[in-house]
């Protein structure tokens, strides 16, 4: 008679089993159904939203518009001659380094590609430079002064290489030369246009 009480009372717990296996399994059921559902309606909006133009997906972005920040400081000393423009950022270039006495400048972009330079080897100067410069590190070498600004929303670094003559104090007076002789170069370009 124990025999009998052990299997009548095993068969109501499996039977209890079995009906939360087949409760667990229909909820399973519903939830991958539902996550489905979400699915097919991600792709329809993401469908929509691509606009698809000859059979391929239409790929031009809208253009940017960039902010324009001017601070005119000290105005660059223009002396033009058949040689050089007005309109010419190497020769702007070279008539700052000129005015200050420096033995190098550099005016790179901010991911170190080179705009304009009075160097031989101005494409490394510009990317160790502006490398150094975008992780916020002081170049440790004497006589080498390294400066950033902005034009129209470009990042642009300049580096300059003083001699013994040229004071650390007129890198200031520099910056405020390119930044003025930069900004009445686009100003320019923008009148003509």
């Amino acid at each position: 008679m124990a025999e009998s009480n052990l299997t009548l009372l095993s068969e109501p717990i499996i039977l209890i089993l079995f009906v939360a296996w087949v409760l667990v399994l229909i909820w399973l059921a519903g939830l991958t159904l539902f996550l489905i559902e979400i699915y097919r309606k991600i792709i329809t909006l993401s469908r929509k939203d691509m606009k698809v133009k000859g059979g391929r997906k239409d790929t031009r972005r809208e253009p940017r518009v960039a902010s324009v920040k001017a601070e005119v400081k000290t105005p660059v000393e223009v002396t033009t001659s058949s040689e050089q423009s007005p309109n010419d950022i190497p020769g702007m270039v070279g008539r700052v380094k000129a005015k200050y006495n420096l033995n190098g400048l550099t005016l790179a972009t901010g991911d170190g590609l080179v705009i304009a330079t009075t160097e031989d080897d101005g494409e490394k100067i510009a990317a160790r430079y502006s490398h150094l410069f975008r992780l916020g590190k002081i170049p440790n070498e004497e006589g080498v002064e390294v400066f950033g600004t902005n034009l129209m929303g470009l990042e642009i670094i300049g580096i300059a290489r003083m001699t013994g003559e040229t004071q650390s104090s007129s890198l200031h007076n520099i910056k405020g030369d390119i930044d003025s002789a930069l900004g009445s170069l686009v100003s320019d370009k923008v009148t003509h246009i």
